[in-house]
């Protein structure tokens, strides 16, 4: 299932976001070894209960459910160019363009997950940090029990699943990485995932929670035009091959 969708801002800022909703086994589900779970964070310093040290590898998590259904939530890095504001440099640009797609795509992520949740018949993985509990309220990283453990969410990552290596075998494609100081990505994704025993239901629900939230609409009302950019490809320190825009300066470490 893959389908555009109309999102209106607060401000009153309109794009278009994508959506792709599909099923796998969850034993066809990418981990990496137990081991190398705290690497997949990077150096995120939001830890808190729902992150590696307090998450169960993916492999215990709910085995009576054998399927996981995947939502791939993306968004167009030209739409927060159109809807910038600047900033006092190129870098300070991009974390601007970033952060607002970022804050945009996790909160509308975790919206649609809690109307699915329900322990006896679904299991909700998300990105990011557990969204329940301020952080100075965790119970697991004061050394204490989970204050609401039917509420608590994980991360992916938490769990030892291979987002890139996910998003791979279901598109034929790389998760676009942003490197701090370097590129801006021609795209941000997001993935959920939810464990279950009724796939068909389960992408029902989702579709249906996408197209109930009180701010998408059809991606046909959407008057807005998003900036036609020069397209290209980056890359990165780590030899990663990134697609960006070319044509906006944004500050680079090396000329592309």
């Amino acid at each position: 299932m893959n389908f555009d969708f109309g999102y209106k801002t607060n401000s009153g800022n309109a794009f278009i976001m994508n959506a792709i909703i599909a099923t796998l086994p969850r034993t066809e589900v990418p981990v990496v070894e137990l081991e190398m779970v705290g690497e997949l964070c990077g150096s995120c310093k939001g830890w808190n209960g729902g992150c590696p040290g307090c998450a169960p590898y993916f492999t215990m998590l709910k085995k009576g459910l054998p399927y996981a259904t995947v939502l791939l939530l993306s968004i167009d890095m030209a739409w927060p160019t159109l809807y910038s504001r600047g900033g006092r440099n190129p870098i300070s640009a991009n974390l601007f363009r970033m952060g607002y797609a970022d804050r945009l795509t996790d909160r509308f992520i975790w919206r649609t997950l809690k109307k699915l949740h329900n322990p006896k018949e679904r299991y909700i993985l998300g990105c990011g940090h557990c969204p329940v509990c301020p952080k100075k309220k965790c119970g697991p990283i004061n050394y204490e029990e989970c204050h609401r453990p039917l509420d608590r969410r994980f991360s992916l990552e938490a769990t030892g699943v291979d987002c890139d290596a996910l998003v791979h075998s279901l598109t034929g494609k790389h998760l676009q990485w942003w490197f701090k100081n370097e590129v801006l990505p021609q795209q941000m994704t997001r993935l959920a995932l939810v464990l279950n025993d009724n796939p068909d239901a389960t992408e029902s629900l989702l579709r249906a929670q996408i197209s109930a939230h009180p701010r998408t609409y059809p991606a046909s009302e959407v008057t807005a035009t998003k900036p036609e950019l020069q397209t290209g490809t980056y890359t990165a320190h780590n030899g990663m091959q990134v697609p960006v825009y070319t044509n906006l300066k944004l500050g680079y470490r090396d000329e592309i």
